[in-house]
């Protein structure tokens, strides 16, 4: 998967996961990302935005669909 492989060479290179995610969730369509993650829109891009620090548990949510 496309996506996949752009995660891991972007955290590779030293890009913030975070950051990452956020490329490739707003890639994907946010709302089609947080329905197969089960996630409230609104929640999804509040965790991939830089200013805030989301927790374990949902950076583990988040890239769940790319394992």
């Amino acid at each position: 998967m496309f996506a996949r492989a752009f995660l891991l060479a972007a955290i590779e290179d030293g890009v913030p996961v975070q950051r990452a995610l956020g490329k490739v969730i707003r890639a994907m369509g946010v709302k089609e990302f947080a329905t197969q993650v089960r996630m409230a829109s609104p929640n999804v891009l509040r965790a991939i935005h830089p200013r805030h620090n989301p927790t374990q548990a949902t950076l583990d949510r988040l890239l769940e669909p790319f394992i």
